[in-house]
């Protein structure tokens, strides 16, 4: 990410370095001390090529060092100031350094983060106000040269700020998108080996402490896997905290969850009606079916293109037609679900399990509460 910023900020400077280049040239026979303006040229395009053949090589971790960023903040505000002998804002318009000095604030803000980034635009604020106070004034102009004096000021500074905070955000999507791509690699070695493996081991082995062990490393691990413990609030780390209250709860029982990668990620009122449905339908299941295992699903709704969830437990069942809805039932999972606009399904046969199918649309009831 830090290179990719550096070839943006290169590619900024290339361009700024070449409209200053040409104005001041372009106008040496206007301003004062026309050396002056060659030198700031030359160090300008110096200092702009030292920066893109750092770029060049293994080692562009330099262009963030210290003394490399300290060098490139001395060149912007030598320039800047050196206008105030040149006078090329006052005859022309344009001062000297021009917008050159925009990409060295972001290269400061990458390196040191806000600290650098605001302290990169109060120098070069620095350097202008030198710039005008060498330079002079006509009469009766002072309000209006300082003014736009503190405007560019301000503007710099913000500039070095909004970076700072712009280039924090990108390390930390970065960081995050790198992790999540750690998890993805890891869980797709681990998923036919290690945890096929403890899964066997539970189901296998002979001792219940073992099993259980081996039950707990195997959520432990998918929770790491699945990014669980950084974004509790997501459909697929509900689901699966709820299949763990589940196993504690009921001793003996496993629940298994899988969600679809097409399952767009979703947060608050749906995932907490689905959470608490899914959670009052394996206590069911293990309740009132003498269920040992059961299996949540969440996919894509094949007809709506919303939301499907199953929970298939192998309990004793019961017979739909003629068992009336609970509270459990009604409550904790119908209502929960249709409170966000999605509907409930129960299907069952006497000795062949249960299972509840729930369904929500793509665009959810927003629930309205009544006093």
């Amino acid at each position: 990410m830090e290179r990719g910023v550096l070839v943006g900020a290169a590619g900024l400077r290339w361009a700024s370095w070449i409209w200053l280049a040409v104005v001041a040239l372009a106008n040496l026979h206007r301003v004062h001390h026309a050396p002056l303006a060659v030198a700031a040229v030359a160090l300008t395009g110096a200092a702009t090529v030292a920066a893109t053949i750092a770029l060049r090589d293994g080692a562009w971790q330099r262009s963030l060092r210290p003394g490399w960023v300290g060098a490139e903040l001395a060149v912007a505000a030598a320039v800047v100031a050196a206008d105030g002998w040149v006078e090329q804002g006052r005859l022309t318009g344009q001062t000297l350094a021009g917008s050159w000095p925009v990409p060295t604030i972001l290269v400061a803000a990458l390196a040191g983060g806000m600290t650098w980034g605001v302290g990169s635009g109060a120098l070069l604020a620095g350097g202008r106000a030198i710039a005008v106070a060498v330079s002079g004034w006509a009469p009766g102009q002072t309000g209006r040269v300082w003014l736009a004096v503190v405007s560019t000021s301000i503007e710099w500074i913000a500039f070095g700020a909004a970076s700072a905070v712009v280039i924090r955000l990108l390390r930390r999507t970065h960081r995050q998108l790198a992790e999540a791509e750690v998890r993805d690699r890891i869980a797709r070695d681990l998923h036919d080996g290690v945890l096929q493996t403890l899964t066997l081991i539970e189901r296998r082995s002979p001792s219940p402490e073992i099993a259980r062990l081996a039950r707990d490393q195997e959520r432990d691990l998918r929770a790491y896997l699945f990014g669980d413990y950084q974004d509790q609030a997501s459909l697929g780390a509900v689901l699966r905290s709820a299949a763990g209250r589940f196993e504690r709860s009921w001793p003996g029982t496993i629940a298994t969850v899988t969600v679809s990668d097409d399952v767009a990620d979703r947060k608050g009122p749906t995932v907490e009606a689905v959470g608490g449905a899914v959670t009052e339908a394996l206590t069911n299941a293990a309740k009132h079916g003498r269920a040992t295992g059961a299996v949540v699903f969440a996919d894509v709704d094949e007809s709506s293109g919303g939301l499907f969830v199953s929970v298939k437990d192998d309990g004793c069942g019961f017979d739909p037609g003629t068992v009336t809805e609970g509270v459990g039932m009604a409550q904790s999972i119908r209502g929960r679900i249709e409170h966000v606009g999605g509907t409930v399904a129960f299907a069952s046969a006497g000795g062949e399990g249960a299972e509840v199918r729930i369904t929500i649309p793509v665009a959810e009831r927003k629930p309205s509460w009544r006093s």
